[in-house]
């Protein structure tokens, strides 16, 4: 059955009837508890999304754009439609948002497809030049990873919503059809152990240290312009980068050979930090092997083959004590 189109504005109402249909209402926006975060835009009469909605813009009492004058958890529903890519510090305005939504709640942002809508590189945008950003599902998703607790929500839709569009209108023409990007999340109680999950911002900076240090000190060695004792200068920290980051990031710049480059790390491999008692607990395989003599140590079998196997011979660098004279540049 059709419902009666409310007026809820252009950008939203463009895509109305057929959420109704797939359920998508349904699912996402029939909590009790209901915001529309920029729901009126140009148009002055516009209605929220949905009927209990509250309607929140910028003249809203206790509202300054990014802060919502509501209590923690107590939201069912966060909704804003082409209103995200006006707001200039979107961290601040994203947490907001996700601070008010009850666990459980969900959070529906859709915002104009860098490629559908803009059809540009980088802003201004030709139709609106309030628009702060372009983005692509990517992107998007990127913000709100960046931006939100780790491990705190769930991505239950993500999709480019394309239905009718014109992939003949010219650049510089507004785009005709749908050009939106729908993203849902939803709010769940944190784990305990979330926290475990992200590097802090300075052990991330000395891990990315560590890496062009290593990569560096290898490439210099396969080219002779950097010698061992560099390598092992570069080895003697208690992390060392996966055999797969310093391989794709050093053959994505030159064309060297994986033998070759193995041979060369093999050469400090004997030099790095090693947790033997790790290595022996996560694969205990191996002990049974050492105990028959088919392999001399656990170390010998990390340099000759587990390393490269990508196999766990350190301790997760979040449990890592940087080094108190690091200078990360």
């Amino acid at each position: 059955m059709r419902q009666a189109m409310r007026n809820i504005g252009p950008e939203a109402a463009r895509s109305y009837q057929r959420r109704v249909e797939s359920g998508f209402f349904a699912k996402y926006l029939s909590g009790e508890n209901i915001l529309d975060i920029g729901y009126r835009g140009a148009d002055r009469t516009s209605v929220p999304i949905v009927e209990n909605a509250i309607g929140i813009d910028l003249d809203f009492p206790g509202y300054d754009g990014v802060h919502l004058p509501f209590a923690d958890n107590s939201q069912d529903t966060v909704f804003s439609s082409h209103c995200y890519e006006h707001i200039g510090d979107y961290g601040v305005a994203l947490r907001d948002w996700y601070r008010v939504l009850r666990i459980g709640g969900y959070m529906v942002v859709f915002v104009p497809h860098k490629y559908l809508y803009e059809r540009k590189s980088t802003v201004p945008s030709f139709f609106n030049s309030d628009h702060k950003r372009f983005y692509t599902a990517a992107s998007l998703l990127r913000e709100f990873e960046e931006s939100l607790p780790a491990n705190g929500f769930r991505i239950r839709h993500l999709a480019d919503n394309d239905f009718g569009f014109d992939y003949l209108t010219p650049i510089g023409e507004h785009a005709r059809g749908c050009y939106e990007i729908e993203l849902v999340i939803e709010k769940i109680e944190r784990p305990d152990n979330s926290d475990l999950f992200e590097l802090p911002a300075a052990k991330k900076a000395y891990i990315d240290h560590v890496h062009s240090l290593v990569i560096e000190a290898v490439a210099g060695v396969v080219h002779n312009t950097k010698s061992d004792q560099e390598i092992k200068t570069a080895a003697n920290h208690p992390y060392l980068p996966t055999y797969e980051i310093i391989r794709s990031k050093i053959t994505e710049e030159e064309d060297i050979k994986e033998y070759r480059l193995k041979e060369t790390i093999r050469r400090f491999l004997p030099f790095v930090a090693f947790n033997e008692a790790l290595y022996l607990a996560l694969y205990p395989d191996l002990a049974n092997a050492i105990k028959m003599g088919a392999v001399k140590s656990a170390r010998d079998h990390f340099v000759a083959h587990g390393y490269f196997e990508g196999r766990v011979f350190q301790q997760d660098p979040i449990h890592l004590d940087l080094p108190s004279d690091l200078q990360v540049y």
